[in-house]
């Protein structure tokens, strides 16, 4: 459940920035090696429940088409590691999306929305002592990689400036 807290439309001119707050339910991860140890097939992290933070900007391009670009953190708890012995860490995303959200147009309090991004993602792994094998990872390691993603949802406007969704937002 996402709550745009921050949503100002400058209807004029047609620029907007929006806030987001919600829960994160991460996919478990595949994990082939850990710091260059090869890994036994079908090893993954499991994840917690986390939570999801977002800012973006944009321009109604139309009354239905918008560009934006968006940025957020998205950070899980690890629940447990394939073969590890300890497992205290987590796992975030922050990543710098460019998008075209097609929605239903703000007359109406409820709305439909869709679409899709493209950029990219630093994603950084916490670890307190965790140990594979051989292998024991203490601090953050990070790496920025090229990301996509796609959404959907429906917006209950509250006022002109606030709104409820329930929305589905797959990042890869």
């Amino acid at each position: 459940l996402m709550a745009a807290a921050l949503t100002g439309h400058a209807h004029e001119n047609r620029f907007y920035v929006a806030g987001e707050v919600g829960g994160a339910s991460a996919s478990d991860v595949r994990l082939r090696e850990f710091f260059g140890q090869p890994l036994a097939p079908n090893a993954e992290i499991r994840l917690d429940p986390g939570i999801r933070l977002g800012i973006r900007a944009g321009y109604g391009l139309t009354d239905w088409l918008d560009s934006e670009i968006e940025t957020g953190v998205t950070a899980n708890n690890i629940d447990s590691i394939t073969g590890a012995t300890v497992s205290d860490g987590s796992l975030a995303n922050i990543p710098l999306l460019f998008n075209l959200r097609l929605h239903t147009p703000d007359q109406s309090r409820l709305s439909a929305y869709l679409g899709g991004g493209v950029g990219c993602a630093s994603t950084i792994l916490t670890g307190d002592d965790l140990v594979i094998g051989a292998t024991k990872f203490d601090g953050t390691a990070a790496d920025a990689v090229f990301a996509y993603q796609g959404f959907a949802g429906l917006r209950f406007a509250i006022s002109d400036r606030m709104g409820l969704s329930l929305e589905y937002h797959y990042l890869h």
